[in-house]
């Protein structure tokens, strides 16, 4: 019988080996990975779905009152990503 890779019985490993929570996460990071893969054609859906979150988190706060302090943190650290990204790099 084949074993799995997420083996979580700790009696079978051997020193030094990778422990089953980073088994785990080897298999997620990878699903991850392959899921962002597919998706870079669809580069109009990708914008599309991005907008989509920002509008229902911005109703989600206008209607809840209480998130501006969150939104504006969250504001201020997309705006340094922007900044990092148009920013280039010094040659060294």
């Amino acid at each position: 019988m084949r074993e799995s890779a997420l083996e979580f019985d700790e009696d079978h490993e051997e020193p030094g080996e990778p422990g089953w929570a980073d088994r785990l996460d080897a298999v997620v990071s990878q699903q991850w990975q392959k899921l962002l893969d597919l998706s870079v054609p669809y580069l109009g859906r990708r914008w599309a779905i991005s907008a989509l979150f920002a509008c229902v988190y911005c109703v989600r706060a206008y209607l809840l009152k209480g998130w501006y302090i969150v939104s504006y943190g969250l504001a201020i650290y997309q705006l340094s990503l922007l900044i990092g990204f148009l920013t280039p790099q010094a040659a060294t």
